[in-house]
């Protein structure tokens, strides 16, 4: 899972298992997650991400949702 975008210029992304503990963190537009934590597999289920981000225009925000892992 990658954030696509043009004119992104910060961003920190995060996702969250279902316990709320974070799997994954990145402040790299080229950095996805690959549905790993700590190099293992992760279940299949549904999975909270969070995407904080800073525009060339310096308008920012913050997007929330939710992905579901399938194996």
């Amino acid at each position: 899972m990658f954030v696509k975008g043009v004119g992104i210029t910060a961003l920190n992304f995060s996702i969250y298992n279902r316990y709320g503990q974070k799997v994954f963190e990145t402040l790299d537009q080229n950095i996805g997650w690959d549905g790993t934590y700590l190099g293992k597999d992760e279940n299949s289920g549904v999975f909270t991400w969070v995407l904080e981000y800073n525009m060339v225009n310096n308008s920012a925000g913050i997007l929330k949702g939710n992905t579901t892992l399938i194996r």
